[in-house]
């Protein structure tokens, strides 16, 4: 459902999206989403939620943090 979420709100946009589009895509009952999230915004919600994964900066020099943190993120993007 998740993946069908992301998929869709990426494609469409999130006022284009419905959860009944969502729901055929996933191949669930319209009712599941609602179910699950509530509505619209908790399932766009749950679908963009992103663990950031940031580092233990504790062992990195201060002149180094702003390094290790880009990496981080462009580790991430990649």
């Amino acid at each position: 459902m998740l993946a069908a979420a992301r998929e869709r709100f990426a494609t469409d946009g999130y006022e284009r999206a419905t959860i009944r589009a969502i729901a055929r895509d996933a191949n669930i009952d319209p009712s599941m989403v609602m179910r699950y999230y509530g509505n619209k915004e908790g399932l766009f919600a749950a679908a963009t939620s992103v663990d950031l994964r940031i580092p233990d900066f504790g062992p990195v020099a201060r002149e180094d943090v702003g390094r290790v943190l880009v990496a981080h993120f462009l580790d991430m993007w990649a």
